[in-house]
């Protein structure tokens, strides 16, 4: 969900599935979002703007800028 130019996450790991990667459309960047055990990983893919995203899980939002990644635990 995007909700003030944030890019949201509310993700629940799946015991049987071991990672999962998808690349969500965000309007200026291509991120990419790996799913893994009690992690999220959020990459901006190099852009050369040098934009960045704002993603959030929870009560955590940070500022990812181009070609900078973030863990969020779950």
């Amino acid at each position: 969900m995007i909700r003030d130019d944030v890019l949201y996450f509310n993700p629940r790991p799946i015991d049987q599935l071991r990672g999962l990667t998808l690349p969500p459309r965000f309007p200026g960047l291509l991120p990419t979002v790996t799913l893994e055990e009690s992690r999220l990983r959020v990459d901006a893919q190099i852009d050369s703007l040098r934009r960045s995203i704002k993603a959030g899980v929870g009560d955590q939002i940070r500022e990812i800028r181009s070609g900078e990644s973030h863990t969020f635990d779950l």
